[in-house]
């Protein structure tokens, strides 16, 4: 919280950087900040008008955050390994933002990822305009029997049964 999260000390010298003042960040970000402080050391929550003022920033701290750390985290693996491939983190395509993926692709050799939907609705595009090989490293295809987690199936992408889904019956394949 605060102060004490390197993440937020680090966007407050930043936004400090770009806005000089905490009334012209207020005045680009449509918030009321008395002071650099209160920045640091609150919680912050942005209504969506305020989300949507904020958001290149949030963007370009997010790109550079996940920069830092897909640089760091290779840096290492190859000081250890030097011909092992480096698979980033596993992250599932659509809960992940974007700028997680792009960074990604500037420090990994594969980007591996999770996906949960159907084959139509894969962005293979977007998988492609990546510029590195993806592996799809998880998918699955929930079975309505014996589901303890029903609200998380997503149509077209449910068995009948356990049995269905070992003999890979699997829908719209």
């Amino acid at each position: 919280r605060g102060a004490t999260q390197p993440a937020k000390a680090a966007f407050r010298i930043r936004m400090q950087t770009k806005y000089s003042t905490v009334g012209a960040l207020n005045t680009a970000w449509g918030t009321s900040f008395a002071s650099w402080d209160e920045f640091l050391n609150t919680n912050i929550s942005l209504d969506d008008a305020q989300v949507s003022a904020a958001a290149t920033d949030l963007s370009n701290f997010l790109t550079d955050y996940a920069k830092a750390y897909y640089w760091r985290v290779k840096r290492a693996i190859k000081a250890v390994v030097p011909n092992a491939m480096y698979l980033g983190s596993k992250d599932a395509y659509g809960w992940c933002p974007d700028e997680v993926f792009n960074a990604m692709a500037c420090y990994c050799d594969v980007i591996s990822i999770d996906q949960y939907d159907t084959d139509e609705h894969t962005p293979w595009a977007y998988f492609a305009s990546l510029k590195r090989p993806v592996i799809i490293a998880e998918f699955s295809f929930n079975a309505r029997e014996g589901n303890s987690f029903p609200n998380l199936t997503l149509p077209g992408c449910e068995v009948v049964d356990l049995y269905s889904r070992v003999d890979g019956d699997f829908p719209n394949h």
